[in-house]
C-alpha cells in the first residue's frame, strides 16, 4: 500500500478514510479494489472528454497552469495527481469530479490533501476549488486544515499497518453505497 520509493500513501486513501476508516484497511489487507459502478464508468468517460484548459478558464484560475501534476511528499507521507495547479505564489489547486454529490465531505478532504501536497512541494496554497459537475466550491485552505490532514495521514498509516480492522461507527445507509462492502469485515 505504501509507495516503495517514497514511503507515502496515495491521496485517494485519505478520501476513502473520510468515507469509512475500514476502507484503507480493506485495501491494504485484501488488495481490494472497488467494483466499478455505472456512475463511476460515466465519470471516467466524462473525465476523458473534459478540456481542463477550458474549465480553468471558466473558473478564472490564474496562469500559468499545469494539469494532472504528480506530487509526492515524504514530509507529509502522501502522493497523488492534482487535476489543476494554477498561478505562482500563492497557487490554486482544483479537483474535478464529474457529478454533483449530496455527500461531499470526503471530496473536500481529498482536495485539502492535494492542497497540502502542493503547499509542501510547489508553493504556498490558500485557495482550492472543488468542481462537482456544474458546481464549483471555493475552499480557503488554512493551517488548521493542514494540521488535521497530518493527523489523518498518521491514523491511516496505523490502520494499514494493523493486523486488525479499525473500529467503525457508520450510518447503515452509507454502508449500502460502499463499493468495498463485499470485502468488509463488518458486513454479515
Amino acid at each position: 500500500m505504501l509507495c516503495e520509493w517514497c514511503r507515502t500513501i496515495p491521496v485517494t486513501l485519505v478520501k476513502e478514510f473520510e468515507w469509512c476508516p475500514a476502507i484503507p484497511w480493506i485495501i491494504a489487507n485484501y488488495g481490494a479494489e472497488p467494483w466499478v459502478t455505472p456512475s463511476m464508468e460515466a465519470g471516467k468517460r466524462w473525465r476523458r472528454s473534459v478540456d481542463l484548459e477550458e474549465l480553468a478558464n471558466r473558473l478564472s484560475l490564474p496562469k500559468p497552469r499545469r494539469y494532472e501534476v504528480f506530487v509526492a511528499s515524504r514530509k507529509l507521507g502522501l502522493h497523488g495527481y492534482i487535476d489543476i495547479v494554477a498561478g505562482t505564489k500563492p497557487i490554486t489547486v482544483a479537483e474535478i469530479k464529474a457529478f454533483n454529490a449530496r455527500r461531499w465531505r470526503h471530496f473536500r478532504t481529498q482536495l485539502i490533501a492535494y492542497a497540502a501536497l502542493a503547499n509542501a512541494e510547489i508553493a504556498p496554497v490558500r485557495r482550492a476549488v472543488l468542481v462537482m459537475g456544474t458546481r464549483a466550491i471555493d475552499i480557503t485552505v488554512t493551517d488548521r486544515d493542514i494540521h488535521n490532514l497530518r493527523n489523518t495521514v498518521e491514523k491511516i498509516r496505523k490502520i494499514i499497518e494493523s493486523p486488525e480492522p479499525p473500529p467503525i461507527n457508520q450510518h447503515p445507509n452509507k454502508c449500502s453505497y460502499c463499493t468495498y462492502r463485499k470485502h468488509c469485515p463488518y458486513q454479515p
